[in-house]
């Protein structure tokens, strides 16, 4: 078992960030992901929020994801706790 984290920041610590980096990461981790053994089953951390991912549901939150949900509706009924990648209706 491992992690992988992906890093990287602007020039000088100053905002936008270049396209071509957000092209170098995504090139990065699509050459780990294609390059897995078959059928291996990876994730995400939750707390690195990658509003990139396909399938985010999955990766972040497995099969919990839909005992996740009804938890939500049940106690946020209002979406006071949202963000991006939160758990959505």
């Amino acid at each position: 078992m491992f992690t992988i984290q992906f890093y990287t920041s602007a020039p000088g610590g100053v905002p936008p960030f270049p396209s071509q980096g957000f092209n170098l990461l995504d090139d990065m981790v699509d050459s780990i992901v294609k390059n897995n053994p078959k059928g291996w089953d990876y994730g995400a951390y939750t707390n690195y929020i990658d509003d990139k991912l396909q399938n985010w549901q999955n990766l972040y939150y497995a099969s919990h994801y839909p005992k996740l949900r009804s938890l939500k509706d049940k106690y946020d009924p209002h979406d006071t706790f949202e963000f991006p990648l939160s758990i959505q209706e």
